[in-house]
């Protein structure tokens, strides 16, 4: 198949022009049964788009729209929700295959981000100086299971409300756009306004907003017109799931169930939707809920990688990880690690006030609707607090805290799909009305506002899971910092259900991916697991694809998470992990990536090549600044997007030949500015 090049736009009024999406044409329409006002629309992708192991899997993509309503009585929605999915068949008998449904987390955050870095089908990658494309990924989910992909609440990544016209600035560190303004005619640069390179650090805040601008469309902005906390998102899923499932109900497996694995914020989101969908299935089952304009979502396995998912449980191991973690790296002398301790103890420390705020919910807002102010403001300030402790534990080093073994502007797992995703092409063939964008400020300060980080509930959702016979893995990177794996592992410790005291003593026993490496450890006892991942910060899946996958699918088959064998989970006689009773192997620290700045992810850019941008010096190439077109280096023999990595590597790694790669997207922006080269996708 031979990839298609779009031609590039020579000025910057065309960048003007062409920065909003293409007209939605050629989508279908369904409308669910239940409910006439719900509407599915959707298109049908090739593998151009996401190149696929299988050219013959099928693709979905689209929204579900719900009108203002649809989440009434429980919760007062006067906004309108268009939910984007993407769904891929898996790569074999899809017919028969169960439905994993992936979540990323922020609140905020956009599951685009593991579509296309982390267990999607496909990944982007450099196709030439002015190009990009996807590749099929060696390791892709879809290697054992159908995949949908939802991008929630409503505003996160392509979901939204009502398109609304704006700008992005480029240097804006928030990534927050700007609805209601239009970008000037020319690139404007900080020298435009006025202010001299001495004044940019100093005077930074007075101008950011106002260059390096691109037009696009977008949801509203603010924090209104969403959930704002996780109950109702939860909620909202439901709803999303019963249209999907109606119009789609070839991909609803009630013999292989429905799987969710959900990333980060995922560790509230996740055991909260599973809890609201399994009640509302024995709602279905006492008559409460119609059977018939209603659909049993058949449970089986829930996962959540990296998670962070009680804060009462994992803040004390934010200055516990600093000080002492696997790698050496100690950011926080012994001195340090217990003062933050002891003010996360003390009277009205974070700890105090977490339980302040969880009695405040149980008497006045126990289906956490966020809306008692007075809940709202105990949470939000317990919230406050907790975040002090976490912040001060990490705030004095330059390594990432999503993975410490590399810099604060880290460049893992790649961004070039930020700009394949901003592509009209890309657009119109997805059929999606808005531009794309990671992650929504907007949707953080709603859920920032109900203090909803502390609200607590999630341990007891796993609890009733696990009651219920779903399969419950959790699943941590030891890498990470901002959800780390002694958090994790101390509430995989304080999970209370009738075999929580076996899986307390069930040992930690090495994880054997194949037979030249381990990947980690694992304690398991039945259908609970939680498991250290070695070497992988918080994507698990970007730094060690092939261990993320062997773990995902040994989790949703049911069996031993250490080594793949058939396990007795119910009964006398159910198979638990044996070993010592920690996991605590010290492992070398890996070499840093190398540094990267993505323009349309400005974290991963230093303060002077932020300036750069600011000021239009350098060159751009595929959403890539260097100093000069010289620094810009071919890209290797392409890769599936896969590697196997090993117990002791840096993740990644290259992986076989591919099949045909899908659409290769030239730069559709090609803009010369003073200095400034602009290859940078249309769109956004």
């Amino acid at each position: 198949m031979l990839p298609l090049i779009l031609a590039v736009l020579t000025t910057l009024a065309h960048a003007q022009q062409y920065g909003y999406p293409p007209p939605v044409r050629g989508q279908k329409e369904l409308r669910t049964p239940y409910n006439k006002e719900i509407i599915v629309r959707y298109k049908n992708p090739t593998s151009e788009i996401c190149a696929t192991q299988n050219p013959d899997q099928k693709q979905f993509t689209g929204h579900i729209h719900m009108p203002p309503g649809t989440l009434a009585p429980d919760v007062v929605q006067d906004y309108p929700i268009n939910s984007f999915f993407w769904f891929v068949e898996a790569r074999e008998n899809p017919e028969s295959a169960p439905l994993t449904i992936w979540l990323n987390g922020g609140p905020g955050s956009s599951s685009m981000v593991g579509m296309f870095t982390e267990s999607g089908p496909c990944t982007v990658v450099e196709a030439g100086r002015e190009s990009i494309h996807t590749v099929p990924r060696e390791w892709g989910w879809d290697r054992a299971s159908n995949m949908l992909f939802l991008d929630q609440p409503n505003k996160v990544g392509y979901s939204y409300d009502v398109p609304t016209n704006g700008t992005l600035p480029l240097v804006d560190t928030s990534g927050n756009y700007i609805t209601g303004t239009v970008a000037p005619p020319e690139f404007q640069t900080y020298q435009d306004l006025g202010y001299t390179d001495d004044e940019f650090d100093t005077l930074y805040g007075e101008f950011y907003d106002k260059i390096a601008l691109i037009n696009g469309t977008f949801p509203t902005s603010g924090a209104n017109s969403t959930a704002n906390t996780t109950a109702i998102a939860a909620r909202t899923a439901w709803h999303f799931l019963q249209a999907w499932l109606t119009n789609f109900p070839q991909y609803n497996p009630n013999s292989t169930g429905i799987n969710l694995f959900a990333e980060s914020y995922g560790g509230k989101y996740g055991p909260s939707f599973f809890e609201f969908f399994e009640q509302q299935n024995e709602a279905r089952d006492k008559g409460d809920l119609d059977k018939e304009s209603t659909v049993e979502l058949h449970l089986e396995t829930l996962g959540i990688i990296n998670g962070c998912i009680d804060a009462k449980l994992q803040t004390p191991s934010y200055p516990i990880y600093a000080n002492e973690n696997p790698y050496g790296i100690e950011v926080l002398n012994a001195s340090e690690r217990d003062q933050l301790l002891e003010m996360f103890h003390a009277n009205g420390g974070c700890d105090s006030l977490i339980d302040a705020c969880r009695e405040s919910v149980s008497k006045f807002d126990p289906m956490n609707n966020g809306n008692h102010k007075a809940t709202n403001d105990i949470c939000q300030m317990a919230d406050n607090e907790c975040n002090i402790l976490r912040y001060y534990s990490w705030y004095n080093d330059s390594k990432s805290y999503y993975d410490i073994a590399n810099n604060l502007e880290d460049p893992f797992p790649g961004y070039f799909y930020l700009e394949y995703l901003n592509n009209a092409t890309v657009q119109e063939a997805i059929g999606v009305p808005i531009n794309y964008t990671q992650s929504h400020g907007g949707v953080y300060e709603a859920f920032d506002q109900t203090g909803d980080f502390v609200r607590g509930g999630q341990t007891e959702a796993i609890s009733y899971l696990l009651e219920r016979n779903v399969r419950v893995a959790l699943l941590y990177g030891d890498r990470d910092f901002i959800c780390n794996y002694m958090g994790g592992e101390s509430v995989s410790l304080n999970i209370s259900y009738p075999d929580s005291d076996a899986f307390r003593a069930a040992g930690y026993q090495d994880v054997r991916i194949n037979s030249s490496y381990v990947g980690g450890q694992v304690r398991q006892h039945g259908n609970f697991s939680f498991t250290r991942i070695y070497q992988a910060g918080h994507l698990v899946p970007s730094y060690q694809p092939e261990t993320a996958f062997v773990l995902f699918e040994r989790a949703i088959l049911g069996q031993s998470l250490a080594t793949g064998e058939t396990i007795n989970t119910e009964g006398n006689n159910i198979y638990s992990t044996s070993g010592d009773s920690v996991a605590d192997d010290k492992l070398q620290v890996p070499d840093p990536f190398k540094p990267q700045c993505f323009v349309r992810s400005i974290a991963t850019c230093t303060v002077d090549q932020i300036q750069m941008i600011a000021a239009a010096r350098g060159v751009i190439i595929n959403g890539v600044l260097y100093n000069s077109t010289d620094e810009w280096t071919p890209p290797a023999t392409p890769s599936t997007g896969g590697g196997s990595g090993s117990g002791n590597s840096s993740g990644g790694g290259a992986g076989s030949g591919i099949p045909d790669a899908g659409v290769a997207v030239r730069a559709s922006m090609g803009v010369v500015v003073g200095a400034l080269v602009l290859a940078v996708m249309g769109g956004l």
